[in-house]
C-alpha cells in the first residue's frame, strides 16, 4: 500500500535527545574532575536526569501545580499541599543525591553539589528552589550550634540527612527536614528592615511570632528560617511548621502564588497567629544572621540560571543537527553556526564562572583571597548571567522555530523559569548596589579581585582599557550609585574571561573576548559574530 504523506513524518527533531547530564558536559566535568571530585555520583544523577522518562516527569510536575488544601472536611485548619508525583520524583532524587545537603563543616563537596544543583536547572528547576534553601540553611544554623545535642544541631542534622521524608508529622519524628525562608513582607519587599512581623520571648531562646510573610516559598517545608523584630530590632529565628505535639504551630497559608512561571514550585503568602520560634544567632542582628542563607541562595540562582541556558542551548544545537532547510541540515548554515556559536559562548562563560565561585566555598576556609573572590563575583556574576538568560532562551527557542514556540518544547519551561533567578534573592539592582557595598567597606578586596583579572587575562587593549576602567570608578571614595549596573557589567565579563582562562579554555576566552568585550555596534544581537574555526570548534564540543 502506498505510503500516505499526511501521515509521514520527516525531517522533525526528536527533542529532547536523551543524554547523560553530566558526561555530555565536558567543560563542567574537566573542570570538576581537576579540582578532585569524582565522577560517579556526578554520573549516576546526570544518567538520571538525562533520560526520556526525567523530561516527561517534569512537565507533568509543571502542567499540574501545586494544590493549596487549608481545611479537611471536617474544618480542622490543615494548610497542606498537593504536589504531582512527578514533584517528589525529583525531590527524593536530589535528596538522595545530596543536592540539598551542605557539606560538613571540613568537608569540600560544595563544588560537586553545585554542578548537580547545574545539572537539576536544565530539566526541572522548580524544585531547586526548596533543595537550594534546606541546603543555605545550615550555612546560617552553623554558626550558632553550640553543641549536637543542642536543638539547632539536631536540625542541622536532619538537613543533611539524604532520606527524603514528605511526611506530615513533626521534626523529631522525620528522617529529614527541608527548609524554607520568610524575609519579605508585602509592605517591605526586599527592604527587610521595614519588617513589621513581632517577636516576643516566652522564656529563654524561645519566642512567639505575630505577623506575615508576602513571599514564602515552599511552605510545605518541615522549618523555615525567618525575621522577626524583637525590642532590640531584627531577628533570625527557626521556625519549625509542626510543634512537637504533631499540630500545626500557626503558620496558615493564605494562599499560593499564580507565578508566570516555577510551577511545580509552591510559593505562599502566609499569617503567624502566635507561632512558635527559636532565637538564632544574637537578637536585633538578624539580617546579617540569615545572610550567609541568602549568600548561598544567591549563588544558587546563578547556577540556575546558568543551568538553564545550557538546556536551551543543547536543544538549540540537537535541533539544528537534525533539521534541514533549503537543501542543508541548519547546522551547517553559516548564520545558524553564528547564532549558535554566540550561545555557547554564552553558555561556557556562564557554567565555568558558577561552577568556579562555587568552588571558592571548597577554598575559602583555607585562602583569603578565594573568599573574596567570591564575595565580589557572585553579585556581579548574579547581576549579568541572570539578566542574559531569558534573552539567550528566547533565541533558542527561535532556533526550533515553531516547534519551540509550542508547550512540547522543554523551552516553554524554561523561558517561563529564566526571570525567576533574577528576582529571587536579590534584583538586578539589589545585587548591584551590594556590589557597592562590599566595595566601599574593604577597598583593599578590589585589589585582590583585579589581581585575579590581570593574572589570568589575555593581551588585549579593549580588556586592559575595560579594567582600567573600572579602577578608575572604584577607586573613589563614593561611588554614584548610577554606575551600580555599569561597573557590574563590566566586571562580569572581566572575570568571565579570566575565570575561562585560569581554566584552560584559551580558545573560548579568544572568542568571548571578541564577541563581549571588543566594541561592537550590533553586540546587543546574538548571531552578529564572526564564524571562525574555533567557534565551530566549540560547537563541536558542546
Amino acid at each position: 500500500m502506498e505510503e500516505d504523506p499526511r501521515y509521514d513524518v520527516t525531517n522533525q527533531s526528536n527533542l529532547p535527545v536523551a543524554r547523560n547530564r553530566y558526561l555530555s558536559n565536558s567543560f563542567a566535568r574537566t573542570f570538576v574532575e581537576s579540582k578532585g571530585v569524582t565522577a560517579k555520583s556526578l554520573s549516576n544523577y546526570g544518567a538520571f536526569l538525562g533520560t526520556a522518562e526525567a523530561d516527561v516527569r517534569a512537565r507533568e510536575a509543571n502542567d499540574i501545580s501545586p494544590v493549596l488544601k487549608t481545611h479537611n472536611r471536617i474544618g480542622e485548619r490543615i494548610d497542606e499541599i498537593a504536589f504531582h508525583p512527578s514533584y517528589h520524583y525529583f525531590m527524593s532524587a536530589a535528596v538522595e543525591h545530596n543536592v540539598a545537603s551542605f557539606p560538613s563543616e571540613k568537608g569540600r563537596g560544595h563544588l560537586e553539589r553545585a554542578l548537580k544543583l547545574h545539572m537539576l536547572s536544565e530539566v526541572e528547576p522548580g524544585h531547586g528552589c526548596p533543595i537550594s534553601m534546606t541546603y543555605a540553611s545550615v550555612a546560617t544554623l552553623n554558626d550558632v550550634v553550640v553543641s549536637d545535642n543542642s536543638y539547632l544541631g539536631e536540625l542541622v542534622a536532619k538537613l543533611r540527612s539524604n532520606i527524603y521524608d514528605p511526611r506530615e508529622v513533626q521534626i523529631s519524628n522525620k528522617a529529614s527536614i527541608t527548609s524554607g525562608m520568610g524575609m519579605t513582607e508585602r509592605q517591605g519587599g526586599s527592604d527587610v528592615r521595614a519588617n513589621i512581623t513581632q517577636a516576643k520571648r516566652i522564656s529563654g531562646d524561645r519566642y512567639r511570632i505575630t505577623g506575615h510573610k508576602w513571599f514564602m516559598s515552599a511552605p510545605q517545608s518541615d522549618l523555615f528560617l525567618i525575621t522577626a523584630k524583637t525590642q532590640r530590632g531584627i531577628t533570625c529565628f527557626a521556625l519549625p511548621r509542626r510543634t512537637e505535639d504533631g499540630h500545626l504551630n500557626s503558620v496558615q497559608i493564605q494562599r499560593l502564588k499564580r507565578k508566570i512561571g516555577n510551577q511545580s514550585n509552591a510559593s505562599s503568602e502566609v499569617i503567624f497567629d502566635g507561632s512558635e520560634a527559636t532565637i538564632v544567632g544574637e537578637e536585633g542582628r538578624g539580617i546579617s544572621t540569615i545572610i550567609k542563607m541568602v549568600s548561598h541562595c544567591r549563588l544558587d540562582s546563578l547556577i540556575g540560571s546558568a543551568g538553564e541556558i545550557r538546556s536551551a542551548t543543547v536543544d538549540a544545537i540537537d535541533h539544528a543537527r537534525s533539521r534541514s532547510a533549503f537543501g542543508k541540515l541548519l547546522i551547517d548554515a553559516e548564520l545558524m553556526t553564528s547564532v549558535l556559536g554566540d550561545m555557547v559562548i554564552e553558555s561556557i562563560a556562564a557554567t565555568m564562572t558558577s561552577l568556579r565561585l562555587a568552588y571558592c566555598d571548597d577554598t575559602s576556609p583555607f585562602d583569603e583571597k578565594e573568599g573574596v573572590l567570591r564575595r565580589i563575583g557572585v553579585p556581579l556574576s548574579k547581576f549579568l548571567v541572570c539578566k542574559r538568560a531569558p534573552t539567550l532562551i528566547a533565541e533558542a527557542i527561535e532556533c526550533l522555530g515553531g516547534n519551540g514556540y509550542v508547550e512540547e518544547s522543554r523551552g516553554a519551561l524554561l523561558f517561563r523559569e529564566s526571570p525567576l533567578n533574577g528576582m529571587w534573592e536579590g534584583s538586578g539592582n539589589v545585587n548591584a548596589l551590594d556590589l557597592l557595598r562590599a566595595i566601599s567597606r574593604d577597598q583593599g578586596s578590589m585589589d585582590v579581585f583585579y589581581a585575579y583579572l590581570e593574572r589570568n587575562g589575555i593581551d588585549d587593549p579593549h580588556l586592559t582599557r575595560l579594567i582600567e576602567g573600572c579602577k578608575a570608578i572604584t577607586s573613589k571614595e563614593l561611588i554614584p550609585e548610577a554606575q551600580g549596573r555599569i561597573l557590574a557589567t563590566k566586571l562580569a565579563k572581566a572575570l568571565q574571561l579570566s575565570i575561562l582562562v585560569e581554566s584552560g579554555l584559551t580558545e573560548c576566552a579568544i572568542e568571548y573576548l571578541k564577541a563581549r568585550i571588543r566594541p561592537r555596534v550590533d553586540s546587543e544581537v546574538l548571531g552578529t559574530i564572526e564564524v571562525s574555526r574555533g567557534l565551530r570548534d566549540l560547537i563541536d564540543a558542546f
